[in-house]
């Protein structure tokens, strides 16, 4: 059901109406935030796994660092981090630290990034 609600809201931010037909963007955007969401469930699942968690809070920190510069809180990367994690943890918990984890990125990312922007324009 997280698939095809993700992939649903990608198409739908992805495909424009022009001239009564559907032009799509350009996917590269997409893969790469999917990648990045694969690469951050699998690092903090083999930790995990691995017995490593004094060092999972650390990883867990760092999307929260890197919503300073990107939109962590898009639906491709909610599905790559929980497509990485489901092995490990369920379906369920992975979707739960993805809400909680998004959820704050997008607080960071529209004050620091947003409010940053405005800032300077201002100063300007």
């Amino acid at each position: 059901m997280l698939t095809c609600v993700a992939l649903g809201l990608i198409e739908r931010r992805t495909c424009k109406k022009v001239e009564g037909r559907e032009t799509s963007n350009n996917i590269a955007p997409q893969k790469k935030y999917f990648v990045g969401g694969l690469v951050f469930g699998v690092t903090a699942a083999v930790l995990w796994e691995l017995g490593q968690q004094e060092y999972l809070p650390y990883v867990m920190l760092l999307p929260w660092v890197l919503s300073l510069f990107l939109r962590i809180f898009l639906s491709e990367t909610t599905l790559g981090f929980v497509l990485a994690m489901m092995y490990t943890f369920g379906a369920v918990l992975p979707i739960v630290f993805s809400v909680v984890i998004q959820t704050i990125g997008f607080l960071i990312y529209r004050v620091f990034y947003r409010g940053g922007k405005r800032l300077l324009a201002k100063l300007a």
